[in-house]
């Protein structure tokens, strides 16, 4: 990990998450101005490596700015099983359940994440309820999308699954900002 932590001020790339966050429930500008500044300490990640890893507790919590990464299994002959795509205004460990992660989480492509400690911290205090709504309200999101790609792999036909998923990635890159109706980068 060393060298891949660097200071920065923040470069509008928060708004990615403040979107997202928005998408749920109304913020406060003081709610608003706390994501932006996240934007301090950055992290890098290179495409394949795993963010945290299945079985581990996800220590410090973290805002996707830049890249794909996804929640997976890896088999024991290295095929593997992806549950779910993160995308930019994604969060990473930020609702931190009791107990290690399920499924490792790894970077595919090169990826950027701002430590979401500070929002982490005011949303336990109770200092940012429309943060404590928004989280709140991710969760039942994230639960339809994977019942989505259960239901994507065990009944769709290849072309329905793609898709089915191709859509559902154009609607969420849509939210933050990141394509429209028609189309979305790749």
């Amino acid at each position: 990990m060393t060298g891949r932590l660097t200071p920065r001020s923040a470069l509008g790339q928060l708004d990615t998450v403040v979107r997202r966050l928005k998408a749920f429930r109304g913020l406060s500008e003081a709610e608003v101005e706390l994501i932006r500044g996240c934007g301090d300490r950055r992290e890098r990640f290179a495409a394949g490596e795993e963010i945290v890893a299945e079985g581990e507790i996800a220590v410090r919590p973290r805002f996707i700015l830049s890249g794909w990464a996804c929640r997976q299994r890896v088999l024991s002959d290295g095929r593997r099983q992806i549950f779910g795509f993160l995308l930019p205004g994604d969060s990473i460990g930020l609702r931190r359940r009791a107990g290690p992660e399920l499924a490792s989480i790894a970077a595919l492509t090169a990826l950027e994440t701002a430590d979401a400690e500070p929002v982490h911290e005011a949303a336990q205090s109770g200092r940012a309820t429309g943060l404590v709504r928004a989280l709140a309200a991710i969760e039942p999101t994230e639960q339809a999308l994977l019942l989505d790609h259960v239901v994507r792999l065990g009944r769709q036909t290849a072309y329905e699954r793609v898709a089915h998923c191709l859509l559902e990635l154009q609607h969420r890159l849509e939210v933050v900002g990141l394509g429209d109706s028609q189309r979305f980068p790749l």
